[in-house]
């Protein structure tokens, strides 16, 4: 076990690392919503050990590249800031979900997948619905919201593609990885008990 002086400094440089990342890809990834800013925010949760590490990283990360791009409106900032807390929520309820009861490899894999594409949709939804409701750029009818999510679909395809990318892509691979190192693991210590 890491004393918790060096635990500390670890998890600023992992911190460091994830801001870093998640300010270089929205001040220098130019197609829009392709971001791996929620994946940053399910990867902040398999890396630290507190959630508020996992809130703090993606809020400081926003922050500091909101001050290089220039902040958006109040009305729109706090759905995002706060869809971005959501998505930290999910991520830390599928992470209680994959490793608190004895799954299946696919069963981890599907929640992973099922968390994975819920906080694009909950991005989506709860960003789009701001728009429509507090921008003033929709008449505020059933047909302008259903016009704002329209407008905004291709917006969501990008969304769900670097959420499969840069969210389950590399944590499936990691789950994998470590189921088959475990398996590997128990293998020996058969062979050993059997000798």
């Amino acid at each position: 076990m890491m004393p918790s002086t060096n635990r500390f400094w670890v998890n600023v440089l992992i911190a460091l690392v994830l801001v870093a990342a998640m300010i270089a890809a929205r001040c220098w990834i130019d197609t829009p919503n392709f971001k791996p800013i929620a994946a940053i925010c399910l990867w902040s949760l398999l890396l630290f050990s507190r959630w508020t590490w996992a809130l703090a990283v993606p809020a400081i990360g926003m922050l500091i590249s909101d001050f290089y791009l220039g902040f958006s409106p109040v009305e729109i900032a706090i759905p995002v800031y706060c869809s971005l807390a959501v998505v930290v929520a999910l991520g830390w309820w599928g992470r209680q979900a994959i490793v608190s009861v004895d799954r299946s490899l696919s069963g981890r894999l599907a929640i992973l997948l099922a968390v994975s594409l819920l906080c694009g949709l909950q991005f989506f939804v709860v960003t789009n619905f701001a728009v429509w409701s507090l921008a003033g750029w929709y008449p505020m009818t059933w047909a302008g919201l259903q016009s704002c999510f329209v407008q905004a679909l291709p917006f969501y395809r990008w969304t769900v593609a670097s959420d499969l990318l840069f969210g389950f892509a590399p944590a499936a691979t990691w789950l994998v990885a470590v189921s088959a190192i475990a398996r590997i693991n128990v293998a020996r210590i058969s062979a050993i008990a059997n000798r």
